[in-house]
Formats: structure tokens, sequence, C-alpha cells
């Protein structure tokens, strides 16, 4: 086999995502904002792989919000402590996909450490997960929160 193709045979893609976290006050100022990097997990690599192959899954439509704090591992399917999950609005640029959602006042409140990427409504599988705390972001009703994912291939 030559050096060439050995090469492109070796090749490993690798999604990332970065995720900006921002919370606002009732006027609109930034309270807190945050930048951090996420895992993608098996079931999320294992969704991939199936979309691909045309499989039956649903693609990625939901962001999770929730107070856990263990870092994330590899094989976790879901968020420890889950506290609230809204549809996605998403842009693609280029070989990034932007994910977006935007907590309203009343909406997922609590000490907020962690996040997820899901493809359905309630359970479903999870492709990723971040914790952005400790320190929690303390998400009340005097407050929005926006978390904006952005995943490249």
């Amino acid at each position: 086999m030559s050096d060439e193709l050995s090469s492109k045979l070796k090749e490993r893609h690798e999604a990332k995502g970065e995720v900006s976290l921002i919370l606002r006050d009732e006027k609109g100022k930034v309270i807190d904002k945050r930048e951090t990097s996420n895992m993608i997990v098996t079931t999320g690599r294992t969704l991939v792989a199936d979309l691909f192959r045309g499989g039956g899954e649903k693609p990625v439509s939901y962001i999770a919000v929730g107070e856990g704090a263990t870092g994330p591992t590899p094989d976790d399917t879901k968020l420890e402590k889950e506290v609230g999950r809204k549809t996605i609005e998403s842009a693609v640029e280029k070989t990034t996909t932007v994910l977006k959602v935007n907590f309203d006042y009343k909406e997922a409140n609590g000490n907020l450490n962690e996040a997820g990427l899901f493809n359905s409504e309630t359970e479903g599988v999870m492709y990723s997960r971040v914790v952005f705390g400790p320190p929690s972001i303390a998400k009340t009703e005097k407050f929005t929160f926006t978390l904006v994912w952005r995943v490249t291939f």
C-alpha cells in the first residue's frame, strides 16, 4: 500500500463543538457570558453514523439544560438533572452548523451547569454534552439565557 493511500485510510474525522452561554437581565445587559467546548458522546457518534446510512433516527433538534455538575464522559446518554429543553434554531455556515436556543424568563430556571444536544422533545438520543460550571449560572425569572452551539465538521 502506498504511503499516500495509507495516510488517507488513517484519516479520522473529528467533529467538534463550541458553546457560548449568555445570561441577560430584563434590560438586556449581559450578566454572565461563558464559552466552552463540548464532548460528543458515543450515542451521538452512533446517531451520525445512522443518519449517514439513511437510518431511521431523527436529527438533533433540541438543546436541554440542567443542574448536573459531573464532567461529561463518552458513555453519557442524558443530562444529570435536566430542568429545561427547547427546539433549536439552526443555520449552516460552510462546514459549521450553528444551533441556538433562548430560554425566556420563566423557562429553565435553576442553578445551571450542563447542556446537551438531543434528537427528541423528551428522552431521545443525546449527541453531545457540556458542563460549564461550577460556578453555576443562577437562572431565575429575572433573566433570559441564550445558548449558541457551533458544531464544526
